[in-house]
């Protein structure tokens, strides 16, 4: 005679504690990728905010490598702190090209690399071109005019709280804090930018075709 025997099923606090396992499992994956995706998020954030650094840097770059090896093209620098921030600037002469980021003008441009509120009486801050027509092309060739009432903003980086220039003279074997001389160029420059909320800043080293001007 065959004998069945009964299968135990599983008590309700088993089944409280299965269901209650898979809920932390469930959770613990979902932080997981959460955290996984906003750190993917933080990480692109970030190469996208090199990456316009980086384009600024290549943007000067082509400025300065587009200088003149002679003429009345000099560089100055003047160096300014703003309660405890570097609000340098660097201005030099351009004609108009990629680097000045217009293509379709003539004459010759001021040009001024600064930082400067992104609004009047902001405590915001951007990066950009401040450019001023110095030489106007006429028919009968380049007048000079235009004054500082004409000037352009052209804004090239924002986010920022400090940018920091200093100036290699090749005379002195020393760095800089600021650049007057009409006479000559710095051999290079080193250009330091602060990011809203970072500590470190980004340093590049930007090179000057040649030092001297005759």
């Amino acid at each position: 005679m065959a004998v069945f025997r009964a299968r135990g099923g599983f008590t309700l606090l088993e089944v409280m504690l299965a269901v209650a396992i898979i809920g932390f499992t469930t959770v613990g994956i979902f932080r997981f990728v959460q955290s996984t995706v906003r750190a993917v998020a933080v990480s692109v954030e970030d190469t996208e905010e090199q990456l316009r650094v980086d384009r600024l840097v290549a943007l000067v770059q082509e400025e300065f490598y587009s200088l003149p090896a002679r003429g009345q093209t000099n560089i100055q620098g003047e160096s300014i702190k703003l309660n405890g921030a570097d609000f340098d600037s660097i201005e030099w002469r351009s004609r108009g090209g990629p680097g000045l980021m217009t293509t379709a003008v003539s004459g010759e441009y001021r040009v001024k690399l600064r930082i400067q509120p992104v609004e009047k009486n902001s405590n915001k801050y951007e990066i950009g071109y401040w450019r001023r027509p110095a030489l106007l092309e006429t028919e009968s060739g380049l007048v000079a005019g235009g004054s500082d009432k004409d000037a352009t903003w052209v804004p090239l980086l924002q986010r920022v709280s400090a940018m920091r220039i200093r100036y290699w003279d090749s005379r002195l074997g020393q760095l800089l804090d600021s650049w007057r001389d009409p006479t000559a160029r710095p051999a290079f420059v080193i250009l330091s930018i602060t990011r809203e909320g970072d500590d470190v800043p980004y340093e590049a080293v930007l090179r000057i075709p040649v030092s001297a001007v005759q």
